[in-house]
């Protein structure tokens, strides 16, 4: 019987998530195969501070075309570590950023993905060993074969979405690619350790009113049913 990513992981440490990213993480080109785990440094071109990030919807649509022109969400994440999601735009990746989870959702969400992806249908098993210790067949040489990639071409928001039967929305952003500096695919046998991965605020400029991660968390989870 096929494990749960759950019991793979008991007893790996919780680590800093720039650890995991700084010891397995492989540097790869800036073009993102959907379905896979990623960290990716992104410049926007200008310095990001708290006074250009909205705090809802509304003081970003009063102020539209002034200074409040990132994001729509209370946060901006410059160092984001997710699932990368399917676009369909040569310009741009998606980033489903796990970093903006709690470890209560961000564990439901990679368990319910493992359980789809790797139990029911078997897209990962082949290329790791069961215990996702150790990986069998690289990510060049799985990279040549289009049935390894088709399956995760259908992985889009909606489809996240559909998996965990909610809404994922808040902690997704596009990024153009031409503004990404550095990638690093975090490949299956990084799962445990991103499954347990500590908790951090790296990366990310908050509205001051949001209230820190903390507030990231509980918004995030707001709209997650």
């Amino acid at each position: 019987m096929a494990k749960s990513l759950s019991e793979i992981s008991r007893g790996v440490d919780i680590q800093d998530p720039f650890q995991i990213v700084e010891s397995s993480g492989i540097a790869m080109t800036p073009v993102l195969l959907p379905g896979h785990l990623y960290y990716l440094s992104h410049d926007p071109g200008f310095q990001v501070n708290q006074d250009l990030i909205p705090f809802d919807r509304q003081e970003y649509n009063d102020n539209i075309g002034e200074k409040l022109n990132i994001t729509k969400r209370p946060y901006y994440d410059t160092m984001p570590i997710g699932i990368a999601l399917n676009l369909n735009n040569e310009n741009y990746c998606s980033i489903l950023n796990i970093k903006l989870m709690s470890p209560q959702y961000r564990r439901l969400i990679l368990e319910s993905y493992y359980m789809l992806m790797n139990n029911k249908n078997n897209f990962i098993d082949p290329y790791v060993t069961d215990d996702l210790k150790t990986v069998k067949v690289s990510i060049k040489d799985r990279m040549k074969s289009q049935s390894y990639l088709e399956p995760f071409f259908a992985v889009t928001e909606s489809f996240i979405s559909k998996v965990v039967n909610a809404n994922v929305s808040f902690a997704v952003k596009n990024y153009e690619i031409n503004s990404i500096k550095n990638v690093r695919l975090l490949d299956w046998n990084t799962l445990p350790s991103i499954y347990n991965m500590g908790i951090t605020s790296q990366g990310i400029t908050f509205n001051s009113r949001i209230g820190g991660l903390a507030g990231v968390f509980e918004r995030f989870e707001s709209k997650f049913f």
